[in-house]
């Protein structure tokens, strides 16, 4: 029982041994690759088909406005209900309200253009990113 296998480890290991002499190597007459001027649409490869890829672009720097990127929470404490109003830079895109009794509920500015819609418990499932300019020049 143990013959075979060994048998059929070492046959693996010789027909895996010639794999990597086997490898296509660039043929030592070729020209090399031409270069293309910044900006320019290289052409396809010849044997593949397809261009090359272009180069990333720079990373742009950090921003160093000192904005704050934080939401401004104002808590307003009424007798039969909690108003938390959330404001990223002094505009006012959401409201939650917490009754004393029953689920909290939620008022969100979805366009930015002051238009309050209600959400209820499911503000978890369709949760909604502020969309808003945040700068301009």
């Amino acid at each position: 029982m143990r013959t075979p296998m060994r048998l059929l480890l070492l046959l693996t290991a010789a027909l895996a041994a010639p794999l990597p002499s086997m490898a296509q190597e660039p043929a030592p007459d070729a020209a090399p690759p031409e270069t293309v001027p910044e900006g320019a649409i290289a052409p396809p490869d010849a044997e593949t088909g397809l261009a090359p890829a272009p180069e990333p672009p720079d990373i742009p720097q950090q921003v160093q406005s000192g904005e704050a990127l934080e939401p401004e929470v104002t808590i307003i404490q009424r007798e039969q209900e909690t108003v938390e109003e959330y404001r990223i830079n002094g505009q006012l895109y959401m409201i939650k309200i917490t009754p004393s009794a029953g689920p909290p509920y939620y008022l969100v500015d979805v366009k930015g253009d002051g238009n309050f819609e209600r959400r209820g418990n499911d503000i978890v499932s369709e949760t909604y990113v502020p969309q808003w300019v945040l700068f301009s020049w």
